[in-house]
């Protein structure tokens, strides 16, 4: 997925809510998203995100992109895609 994809699906997020400022808040995310090519963290964060990029053989883009997903679908703001009952999991219930 890319940014801007993302930020497409963050502005329909937001199409469904109905709390005004959680709509702006959303739709200002998807703005910053499409309008940078990076984020401004500081140096212990960025140095977090390169160690799992490195440490999952992922791009560091795609770190950042999964904790947002994962932050918004917990606080609510993005909904829960239908689990897939067969697909493989691991560990137990």
């Amino acid at each position: 997925m890319t940014r801007f994809t993302f930020a497409t699906e963050l502005e329909r997020a937001a199409e469904t809510i109905a709390d005004v400022s959680r709509q702006i808040l959303l739709r200002r995310a998807a703005l910053r998203l499409r309008n940078t090519d990076s984020l401004g963290l500081d140096a212990e964060t960025e140095q977090a995100i390169d160690f799992l990029a490195l440490e999952m053989g992922v791009a560091r883009s795609e770190i950042i992109r999964t904790v947002v997903v994962d932050w918004l679908i917990s606080s609510g703001r993005l909904p829960v895609d239908a689990i897939d009952e067969a697909s493989e999991t691991h560990g137990t219930a």
